[in-house]
């Protein structure tokens, strides 16, 4: 693992347990085992700008994931299997990187904001693209809402178990969204 990958994975577990705004520079240089020099090295606007590529990572995975799951299984899988797979990407994706939801919660500005809205979009993009190959009879704008609302539905239910890490919990939002699809 490169000095760069280092710190981002370290910082991001900093985030996780003490949050954004609670972590120093002092801290990320500890905890990396890395100068501060070299920190701003890698991340010429420091603590923000680690914080928005550990964003970034996660965006880029969600995306690669979703990639993964509706070119090579959306043709294979049930739309309940589909549902589950992505629902199990981001629940991997959470605990690989822990920090997301704090820096989501953050802010970080305009370009966090970027971010976010990117994985949003690509989110109900993907959802939509689902949906219309398994319920062709649906409408494009049944299809887009309904990609909203499982999103809104996905969003409350993670925020449930980033609270207490329950598997029930999943479970349960796995029911609730294919439910709500089918109606």
């Amino acid at each position: 693992m490169s000095s760069k990958e280092i710190i981002l994975e370290k910082v991001d577990k900093l985030f996780a347990q003490f949050g954004y705004k609670n972590v120093t520079m002092r801290n990320i240089s500890s905890e990396s085992k890395t100068s501060t020099g070299s920190i701003y090295h890698f991340f010429k606007k420091g603590k923000s700008e680690i914080a928005l590529t550990i964003l970034e990572n996660y965006y880029q995975e969600v995306i690669n994931g979703f990639n993964s799951i509706i070119n090579k299984k959306v043709f294979d899988l049930s739309m309940q299997e589909c549902v589950m797979e992505l629902i199990d990407l981001f629940v991997k994706l959470n605990f690989k990187y822990q920090s997301s939801p704090e820096l989501q919660k953050v802010g970080l500005g305009k370009a966090g904001k970027d971010i976010q809205d990117k994985i949003q979009n690509e989110i109900v993009n993907k959802f939509s693209f689902m949906l219309k190959l398994k319920c062709p009879d649906f409408l494009d704008h049944e299809i887009e809402l309904k990609s909203k609302i499982c999103c809104i539905l996905c969003d409350r239910i993670f925020e449930e178990w980033e609270n207490s890490h329950e598997d029930a919990i999943i479970v349960e939002m796995k029911k609730a969204v294919i439910s709500y699809l089918q109606t």
